[in-house]
């Protein structure tokens, strides 16, 4: 069976296929309605199945110009290349007029990211797109598709015309929500086109604190960088070109809904049964995804530490929970994070492998107790944030990113140390510095925040810091969530930006 005989038979079994011969045919031969304009169903499916078509035509979503090079790739190569029957041959595309209407530049800020996808750079994107309307801008939206991440389909591209003219409408200001690593792709992905002569931003996230110095190149042509935190912001100031300045931006976290008490006791107990524990069952939890790194968001760490503090197993009095994503794409770091649970014989350690929707997520913090977090490095901490306001109790390394939002006086921070990595890890190279969680103290806070919230016994002095910590991290995380501590920095860099 050559490649287009396998690609078409994956393209029979999707459900909305039709199943007679001619109307199959024919249904694989017209645009595919999530691909890029003019693609057919097999030609989008070729792409999505070679990895070198899609390094190569990088920017088919959403660089104009991309669709028609593809087309004359698949016009020249396809038959030869899969074996596609005759009729799966495109034609070749139109030539451009000599003299094509030119788009029309309008104030307005587009936003380039992973609009679409279930990790924290998607989450950053959709959070900035909303903050720009809360000031009044408006946007366009680029979503970037190349991921492996679960996706939220609610998220698509919004190209924009004129509604007097019909020529298409470019933003002024572009807003990258991309790692360092993959800003020097922008052009690529966007094209010249809807660059040239627009104000380049890159709202950038780092965890380690430097940034390696050949990361430098990606970021020229940027006007300047917005991070979230000045932890982020001293790691960038090494590699940036001198005229490219940095700002922080309270970028916060989305909290789509609260519950009332009702909800949450109807919320409560549907996760309870299904995490199996008990419903006066103290549940800590830790939220992250392989993707971004096992070592890095060291969830072995908590583990460890959670032995320390409670070494005779009692799941019926409380158990910590790894609520995770991401499996697919690092299932080898999955299994082996898995088989060193599976090793501690814990009873009381439990893990969630599954991709929430908005309403489940916040669903699942109904029933969470406390939310920890050793990690070796945080970009920011959307969960932490998100839980904080919420009124959970947050037990989390006091380093990096997560500082911006979060003291002593509104979570419990567990000391670190700093480390040198002595070997590369994702994008942080060896000789790289983070922090090491103190796991003795870690296990004393652990303890003691247990303490202040188990329905088991009663600790009045626990209970008094849990008390004070929640509430005052509600009220100084309300700005961050409502918008209004990032919308007025928003508006004076966009303006700063236009003069």
């Amino acid at each position: 069976m050559n490649p287009a005989q396998i690609i078409l038979q994956a393209l029979a079994l999707r459900p909305d296929a039709p199943k007679s011969e001619p109307a199959f045919t024919e249904w694989c031969q017209s645009p595919d309605p999530t691909g890029p304009p003019g693609v057919s169903r097999f030609l989008f499916a070729v792409f999505r199945s070679r990895p070198d078509l899609q390094h190569e035509f990088l920017g088919i979503y959403l660089d104009p110009a991309a669709p028609a090079q593809f087309l004359t790739w698949a016009h020249h190569f396809v038959q030869a290349e899969t074996g596609a029957p005759g009729e799966f041959v495109p034609p070749l595309p139109p030539d451009e007029p000599d003299n094509p209407i030119p788009p029309l530049r309008v104030r307005s800020v587009g936003v380039l990211g992973y609009l679409s996808a279930v990790h924290g750079l998607g989450a950053a994107a959709r959070r900035l797109a909303e903050l720009l309307q809360l000031a009044d801008e408006p946007v366009h939206l680029y979503a970037y598709e190349h991921t492996l991440a679960p996706r939220l389909p609610e998220w698509v591209n919004t190209p924009i015309r004129s509604e007097s003219s019909g020529r298409v409408e470019l933003p002024d200001v572009i807003i990258s929500v991309l790692g360092p690593h993959e800003l020097g792709r922008v052009p690529s992905i966007l094209g010249s086109q809807t660059l040239s002569g627009a104000r380049r931003v890159a709202l950038c996230f780092w965890e380690t604190e430097t940034v390696p110095v050949e990361l430098a190149p990606a970021f020229v042509g940027i006007d300047e960088v917005w991070v979230t935190s000045d932890f982020t912001a001293g790691a960038l100031s090494a590699v940036l070109p001198p005229a490219t300045a940095v700002y922080v931006v309270p970028l916060g976290a989305t909290v789509s809904h609260v519950h009332d008490d009702d909800m949450r006791l109807v919320n409560r107990s549907r996760w309870t049964t299904r995490l199996g524990v008990d419903q006066h069952t103290t549940v800590v939890a830790q939220i992250f995804d392989y993707s971004s790194g096992v070592q890095r968001k060291n969830p072995l760490g908590l583990a460890t530490a959670w032995c320390q503090a409670f070494p005779s197993p009692q799941p019926s009095a409380q158990t910590l929970v790894f609520k995770t994503v991401g499996s697919s794409v690092r299932p080898d770091d999955a299994m082996r994070f898995r088989e060193q649970l599976a090793a501690m014989n814990r009873p009381d350690i439990c893990c969630l492998d599954e991709a929430l929707s908005a309403d489940d997520q916040a669903s699942f913090l109904d029933r969470v107790d406390v939310v920890a977090s050793l990690h070796r490095a945080e970009g920011y901490g959307l969960v932490l944030l998100e839980a904080m306001n919420a009124g959970i109790p947050v037990v989390a390394s006091g380093y990096s990113g997560n500082l911006a939002f979060m003291n002593e006086t509104n979570s419990w921070l567990v000391s670190c140390a700093p480390t040198i990595l002595d070997a590369d890890d994702g994008p942080y190279p060896a000789g790289s510095r983070w922090g090491e969680p103190d796991y003795e103290h870690a296990a004393q806070v652990l303890a003691e925040v247990v303490r202040g919230v188990s329905d088991g016994h009663i600790d009045v002095e626990a209970l008094r810091r849990v008390t004070e910590r929640t509430t005052a991290a509600r009220n100084s995380t309300q700005p961050l969530i409502d918008g209004s501590a990032a919308v007025a920095v928003i508006r004076d860099r966009l303006a700063a930006l236009r003069r």
